[in-house]
């Protein structure tokens, strides 16, 4: 699983379609109809050499079987598994281990590189609801060892609406660490895991505004507690503009964290795309260069050493310090 990701390169989230390229099409007024995703997810896969920035990009079964050009993507292409709600995956929890392995071995046989979930947690749910979605990530992840094939978990945590940054990077925490848990717990092999998980910011109602430092120590904070370098890699994203993800990205790298660290491409970035390709066919080449542009930035930021800031030390010290002569 090591090669899914390195430093400096990117995984993409499209799945779940509804709520990754969906909400993407709404925010930039356009239809979301199943042709509109299918050509929206064609402007983006089909960027020339994306794969030299993207390790791997997560689909639904749906958007790889009506595609009809997969085999033109260059980046390879995972499916997800099912979510951490019932539709896809039994309510049974004792029937969830064999019915995804089937699965699984179903997606290898398939020509599938990597098998992938989506997991969310928050203060919303209740403590038997956010446990059964950790036993069925669990089962997931049991699953996709057994098979052999590498596993790409996504990870949504999401702070109570009016969460201050210290409330926030506790919720992080918690769920984090409740996760670590149930995985040593069910003997999951750690290394055959790729995490993507979001950056911490305050709640969307919060008072508070936090620097990319704060996000940044603050979510290795978050993952350093809870034993995340035993994780085949991880990339974070989500919950941010591409200039905050940068700005993020750049500080942690600084901190020389011990695995792999790489980002997670998904709603924010595909909003800024889709508002620029318009849905017309003429904009595609535009928004293909927009989208290079997006991945350039996140992928250079993999190559570029940054000092690490002293205890005690503000940001705003610090660049007064590197700004004298």
């Amino acid at each position: 699983m090591r090669s899914l990701l390195s430093s400096g390169r990117g995984v993409m989230v499209l799945s779940p379609l509804q709520t990754q390229v969906a909400k993407a099409l709404r925010r930039a007024g356009l239809s979301t109809d199943v042709g509109s995703v299918a050509d929206f997810i064609e402007v983006v896969l089909g960027l020339p050499m994306l794969d030299r920035v993207v390790s791997g990009v997560l689909l639904d079964a749906s958007a790889m079987a009506s595609s009809d050009r997969p085999r033109s993507w260059s980046a390879p292409a995972g499916v997800r598994v099912g979510a951490d709600v019932s539709g896809t995956v039994p309510l049974r929890l004792r029937d969830s281990g064999a019915y995804l392995e089937c699965r699984i071995a179903r997606l290898a046989s398939a020509g599938v590189t990597f098998s992938g979930w989506t997991h969310i947690a928050g203060a919303e749910l209740t403590s038997d609801e956010s446990s059964r979605r950790t036993a069925l990530a669990v089962s997931w992840a049991k699953a996709s060892s057994a098979v052999g094939l590498p596993a790409l978990l996504s990870c949504t945590i999401n702070p109570p609406a009016r969460a201050s940054m210290s409330v926030a990077e506790r919720a992080h925490r918690v769920a984090v660490d409740e996760l670590m848990m149930a995985f040593r717990s069910g003997r999951v092999d750690l290394g055959n895991i790729v995490l993507a998980v979001n950056v911490v910011v305050p709640g969307p109602l919060a008072w508070d505004v936090a620097s990319a430092d704060d996000v940044a120590y603050a979510t290795a904070r978050s993952l350093g507690g809870a034993g995340h370098e035993s994780f085949a890699g991880v990339a974070v994203g989500g919950n941010a503009s591409s200039a905050d993800l940068l700005a993020s990205l750049y500080a942690l790298h600084g901190r020389r964290l011990p695995y792999p660290l790489g980002f997670r491409v998904d709603g924010t970035i595909l909003s800024a795309i889709a508002a620029v390709w318009k849905g017309r066919p003429d904009h595609v080449d535009r928004a293909r260069r927009e989208l290079r542009a997006h991945l350039d930035g996140l992928a250079m930021v993999g190559r570029v050493e940054r000092p690490l800031r002293k205890p005690g030390e503000s940001p705003t010290a610090r660049s007064s310090a590197s700004a004298r002569p």
